[in-house]
């Protein structure tokens, strides 16, 4: 008598993240940004570490020019 066991392959997760930048340049030369970023297979947490990591990035490379003296 032979023994026939089904193995149960669970699906793998690919690991995903996607970076979206948007610089824009205002007729006035201001220059304004915004970005998002989406991961797949990553924690809450790691994907809100990378999106700082992104902003500190952009304020650093585009910094924010207050118009107003505010």
């Amino acid at each position: 008598m032979t023994e026939q066991r089904e193995t149960e392959s669970s699906p793998k997760t690919e690991k995903g993240l996607r970076c979206r930048v948007n610089v824009a340049i205002s007729t006035k030369g201001v220059i304004t940004w915004d970005s998002t970023v989406d991961g797949t297979g990553y924690t809450r947490a790691e994907v809100l570490a990378e999106s700082d990591s992104l902003v500190a990035e952009l304020k650093a490379r585009y910094p924010v020019i207050n118009l107003d003296g505010k």
